[in-house]
């Protein structure tokens, strides 16, 4: 704020000389002298500014989300029967995390393995037996499409049983229970969240008027909002085909390149995407900028005098 200070009383000093300055075309001698005398006494205050590199970027808001989160449910309806791992605990890709009821599966998949190997010799003996020509090939043919059949069913049955075991898809923290045991699961609603809390990511929602400008594996500054935590680094690793047209915004997600303790998922991120570097530019306070027909100007100090000089920006950042 210094600086925006020291500015402000430069452009006041060059208004108030031009107001004097005129004055001075009107006055007599005695009053040219008085004049000049305030002239003298104009205080103006002057700060040095160096070039130096700079690097823009798009700001944009964003959520964090876990790159892997998924859902387990029930494929058919049935009891909770034993919770193996509960929330809040880590698992690995294979362990499993709860059964249902399966008393009755249990038995159906017996009988039907049952069967399966009974009709299975029964084919192999026909098949012995055709080749001295004691059967039929339509024997030997209903002995094995029986097999076939048998062998289906098993496998179905096999597949329903199965699913009554929930295991983790892959490795990571259970978040969510929504059923104790002995409660009835319907099919499809959810039984346990799981997500992987070692990989994170951001989706953003970008302006339109970026299209063009961003692709993939553009550096990212990544800051978490209402979270006391270090600044993240990342890469843009997905950029949508198309607009979303309730917004004006197409997606893009930003992965996180090293975790922190702070992520979870939902978490408000600024999100600061590269959007080109340059060279010999300067910083100056926002307020110092005086809009002119054109653009904008500033003064500047050349041999003692503030001359006004028109400036190009190239982008905002805060209050410079």
């Amino acid at each position: 704020m210094k600086n925006v200070k020291k500015y402000a009383i430069l452009i006041a000093g060059v208004i108030a000389t031009a107001i004097l300055l005129q004055a001075c075309s009107d006055a007599e001698g005695s009053d040219e002298k008085q004049v000049e005398e305030e002239i003298r006494s104009v205080s103006v205050e002057v700060t040095q500014v160096k070039s130096e590199s700079y690097t823009n970027y798009i700001p944009v808001m964003g959520t964090v989300q876990a790159t892997q989160k998924t859902t387990l449910s029930a494929y058919e309806g049935a009891r909770v029967d034993r919770i193996l791992r509960d929330k809040g605990t880590y698992v690995r890709k294979g362990d499993t995390i709860l059964i249902l009821e399966n008393d009755i599966l249990k038995a159906n998949l017996a009988a039907a393995e049952a069967q399966y190997k009974i009709d299975e010799i029964n084919y192999e003996k026909q098949e012995e037996i055709f080749k001295d020509k004691v059967n039929s090939e339509f024997q030997l043919l209903q002995a094995k499409y029986k097999r076939n059949a048998s062998k289906a069913n098993y496998e179905l049955i096999k597949s329903r049983y199965d699913k009554t075991f929930l295991t983790a898809p892959f490795s990571g923290l259970i978040d969510r229970r929504h059923f104790d045991e002995g409660e009835f699961a319907a099919p499809g609603l959810p039984i346990i969240e799981m997500l992987n809390d070692k990989k994170f990511k951001v989706e953003v929602g970008v302006p339109e008027r970026y299209v063009g400008q961003i692709k993939k594996g553009t550096p990212v500054r990544i800051k978490l909002k209402n979270v006391d935590a270090d600044e993240l680094s990342g890469i843009v690793g997905y950029v949508g085909a198309s607009i979303i047209t309730d917004n004006r915004t197409f997606p893009i997600e930003v992965d996180i390149k090293a975790g922190s303790p702070f992520l979870k998922p939902e978490l408000a991120a600024e999100v600061l995407i590269e959007n080109g570097e340059y060279s010999d530019v300067y910083k100056i306070p926002d307020e110092v900028l005086i809009r002119v027909d054109d653009g904008y100007i500033v003064f500047v100090v050349e041999d003692g005098i503030a001359k006004s000089r028109e400036i190009e920006i190239l982008n905002r950042s805060g209050e410079e």
